[in-house]
């Protein structure tokens, strides 16, 4: 329940931030999707995926290689899944979203730890 909590608590400032510094991969999904329904999205997708992966009681880097890799799926699978994400996927490399999406499990890793603490 740690790792759900935490994936929507990262899910739901990270996207705040994303449409606040607005970059260009993202520009068309946040005019398509709104600031509302772009960050009800983020956080539950965040929250659902981290929900699972924690269901395995992963350590850190598990957690983190298990987020890059929801990325390779969805980049394989935007089109069928996700369309919305077309521009994110087109404007960046696999490598550079591979990398980000393991920093949010990073930070999704981190806010669980901190939520624990409280």
């Amino acid at each position: 329940m740690d790792f759900l909590k935490a994936g929507l608590l990262t899910g739901f400032l990270g996207d705040i931030f994303l449409q606040v510094i607005q970059p260009s991969g993202l520009m068309s999904y946040f005019r398509e999707q709104g600031p509302l329904i772009s960050v009800l999205k983020a956080s539950l997708l965040t929250g659902f995926w981290s929900g699972v992966f924690g269901s395995f009681s992963p350590t850190q880097p598990q957690f983190i290689l298990l987020s890059g890799g929801i990325d390779l799926v969805y980049r394989e699978f935007y089109p069928q899944i996700y369309p919305s994400l077309k521009g994110y996927y087109e404007s960046y490399p696999w490598y550079q979203t591979l990398v980000i999406n393991m920093a949010v499990g990073f930070l999704v890793y981190q806010a669980r730890l901190i939520l624990i603490g409280l």
